[in-house]
């Protein structure tokens, strides 16, 4: 008993952990404002924040429209800042003008993102848009700006865990089936048993390393790769030496185990940098 509690005490102590890495290490939190309906005109975008975010940390601005950046600063009597331009506490990257992707102009922040913002768009002629609050929900966060009715629309949370299960639970059906064939165990009981498994296996991942994947980014994405992979080897070694077919040696079946989990643990690595880049 004594050992399992330290053994716990250890597994705490390296989630915990995941929140307490240096505030320089791995990669920052990204916020893609895709603009939908873009002006015919020179325009900025800047977040909108409360006094508190704002601090001595100043971005070298384009200034070629200082009439933009009044107009960037028209709520200030209201309590919104515009952050790039006033300047910050903590270090914010962003770009006023944007990039042209795919068509679109799409404008990115980077480094600290608020927990809390409004969008703001100004254009030369002195239209001004903005946004209702929005809240930072994941690590990598992509929003389309409406520059007619200042309406965000947010990455639906629901779609992007589906996504990410259905990314990693195809694949490593389609590795560990493989595997399976190549063992000789594609018996019609112990494909019933694999597929069960892994679909066990992989709702169990989603609900651990999809929600570090989304909300904190990829190193601690990958940190509970490792230490998830570790219950999972122990979890389906113990399935397939006890529901596979007993026809086959155990030992067999529990190289399967292992090889098929390395596999598939190699593959969880590479597919997590894929779904980075999707987000």
């Amino acid at each position: 008993m004594k050992k399992i509690m330290i053994l716990f005490g250890f597994v705490f102590f390296l989630i915990g952990s995941t929140s307490m890495v240096h505030a320089d290490m791995g990669p920052k939190p990204v916020l893609k404002i895709t603009i939908d309906h873009q002006p015919d005109e020179a325009y900025y975008v800047d977040l909108l924040v409360r006094e508190s975010y704002i601090g001595d940390i100043q971005r070298e601005i384009d200034q070629d429209h200082p009439e933009i950046i009044e107009g960037l600063r028209s709520l200030e009597s209201q309590g919104w800042y515009p952050a790039l331009v006033s300047g910050t506490q903590v270090p914010l990257f962003g770009d006023l003008k944007g990039d042209l992707v795919n068509g679109k102009m799409v404008h990115t922040f980077g480094y600290r993102i608020p927990d809390e913002f409004r969008i703001i768009l100004v254009t030369t002629s002195g239209k001004v848009v903005v946004s209702d609050l929005v809240k930072t929900e994941s690590f990598y966060m992509s929003v389309h700006f409406d520059a007619i009715s200042g309406e965000v629309i947010l990455p639906n949370l629901l779609i992007s865990y589906a996504m990410q299960f259905f990314t990693t639970f195809i694949p490593t059906l389609l590795l560990e089936g493989i595997l399976l064939f190549l063992f000789g165990l594609a018996s019609k009981r112990n494909l019933k048993v694999f597929f069960v498994m892994n679909l066990i296996t992989q709702i169990f991942l989603t609900a651990t390393l999809g929600v570090a994947l989304i909300t904190q980014g990829l190193i601690s994405a990958i940190f509970v790769l490792i230490l998830v992979e570790g219950f999972i080897w122990i979890y389906e070694i113990i399935i397939c030496w006890k529901f596979f077919d007993k026809q086959k040696k155990t030992g067999r079946r529990i190289l399967f185990a292992l090889a098929a989990n390395s596999a598939s643990f190699i593959l969880g690595l590479f597919l997590i940098f894929v779904q980075m880049s999707w987000l």
